[in-house]
């Protein structure tokens, strides 16, 4: 599998830049965490969201309106994002900052899925499951970018040149898929 390589700087959506103003809209999750960190939206169940706190994953069926905790991370590791599949019931990533965890039941049970010797490449950064191959992910750690094609269950270094290992975030290209 090839992925083209794009570095993206900097994205400024075109209202903000023509004066228009973005409406937002306050909501009160009633968990005691306030800060999250990555809120990503089931793509075939659009009021199903996952939200993570820098400690724990939350669910909500309902589009917000109330929230379950999914998993708790261990002490002294913190979440840094969340990707999720769109099976009916979703696999879900958790970056961390010392590894991997994933679930392949919708939330139920969960393992770690990566990690290695390496302090860099155990520190994970992004995290993203493709648009449309939903077996294939791709993680960015400190010390390069990885690539799955079992949905987050095996990992891969994608060769990359030295100087440019430490991968902060990862995007596709709307319009090619094809890219990274």
């Amino acid at each position: 599998m090839r992925f083209d390589l794009w570095m993206l700087v900097l994205l400024w959506p075109m209202g903000v830049a023509s004066g228009a103003t973005p409406e937002w809209e306050l909501v009160r999750t009633g968990l005691n965490e306030t800060a999250f960190i990555d809120v990503e939206v089931h793509p075939a169940q659009p009021q199903r969201l996952f939200a993570a706190s820098t400690r724990a994953l939350y669910e909500s069926a309902d589009a917000g309106r109330s929230w379950q905790e999914r998993f708790r991370l261990p002490a002294q590791v913190n979440a840094v994002g969340v990707a999720i599949t769109a099976v009916q019931e979703p696999i879900i990533l958790l970056a961390t900052d010392r590894s991997l965890y994933g679930s392949f039941d919708g939330g139920k049970l969960w393992s770690q899925v990566f990690g290695s010797a390496g302090a860099d490449e155990t520190r994970c950064t992004s995290v993203i499951v493709h648009p449309q191959r939903t077996n294939v992910a791709l993680l960015g750690t400190q010390g390069g970018l990885f690539v799955s094609e079992d949905s987050g269950r095996h990992w891969r270094e994608v060769n990359a040149p030295l100087d440019g290992r430490a991968v902060i975030q990862i995007a596709f290209a709307p319009h090619e898929p094809a890219r990274a």
